[in-house]
């Protein structure tokens, strides 16, 4: 990955600017490894139906609900 590529992703996990949305329609993801606080956390859970299914330390795994 490049580092443009790299900064979309750590700038979609912080929610900087509106690109988290269009590189999360972009990538599909069937699942996604966050810290607890990461602020796409909440909106993964809150906006688009998402659930933690593990827990581990600071980290959580999240899948969609049609994941």
């Amino acid at each position: 990955y490049g580092a443009d590529y790299i900064r979309r992703y750590l700038d979609a996990v912080a929610m900087r600017g509106n690109e988290w949305q269009s590189l999360l329609n972009e990538m599909q993801p069937d699942a996604a490894v966050l810290t607890g606080d990461a602020p796409l956390r909440y909106v993964l859970e809150e906006n688009r139906g998402w659930s933690v299914t593990l827990t581990d330390g600071d980290y959580v795994l999240l899948e969609p609900a049609d994941g």
